[in-house]
């Protein structure tokens, strides 16, 4: 069990007004735009982020699976770690902010770089998707649809793919994700 004295409290509590946004936003969940929850599959953005007019700290909320928290559940929420690992992640010990790891802000960068390529690349397969359909919609005869014949194989793939961003696991969104790095896409 975690003893925390108040004094570390109101360490933590000032630590949390001072960089919980930059964290959520770093995470990719920003302050006047919902986002897809990570913690359960779904395809309407449902997490936002609100001010506590009680404690007036940052928190999340989830309409879709109802998780709620402030930015120490969060990280150890997503990150898959305890109240006391979230504290050293962070880069707070015994209730004071020391100075962050670097090994740690690199992580984060790099979670949001692939958070951003997650978004980023579902909005230009909806795109795609959506004009495909728009143009299939306007074939007359055959000779026009053989003229887009490989883009019938490629719509299998866009659907393919969407599926993963849209219902896929962290895992098989960081999977297509390394595919796309490791051919240069």
């Amino acid at each position: 069990m975690i003893i925390i004295k108040q004094k570390d409290m109101e360490n933590l509590s000032d630590f949390k007004n001072e960089n919980s946004l930059d964290i959520f936003t770093q995470y990719g969940i920003f302050q006047k735009k919902k986002t897809l929850c990570p913690f359960h599959a779904e395809r309407t953005p449902s997490l936002s982020l609100y001010k506590s007019k009680i404690t007036n700290e940052w928190r999340f909320h989830c309409f879709g699976c109802g998780e709620d928290g402030d930015i120490f559940k969060f990280i150890g929420k997503i990150e898959g770690i305890s109240f006391k690992d979230t504290l050293i992640f962070l880069g707070i010990k015994s209730g004071h902010v020391t100075k962050p790891d670097k090994n740690i802000i690199r992580k984060l960068e790099l979670i949001k770089k692939f958070r951003d390529w997650c978004n980023d690349y579902e909005r230009f397969l909806r795109n795609k998707y959506r004009k495909w359909h728009e143009i299939k919609s306007q074939f007359k005869n055959m000779e026009e649809v053989e003229v887009f014949y490989k883009f019938y194989h490629l719509e299998n793939i866009w659907e393919y793919q969407l599926n993963i961003l849209l219902f896929g696991s962290e895992q098989e969104k960081f999977n297509l994700y390394k595919e796309f790095k490791r051919n240069g896409k």
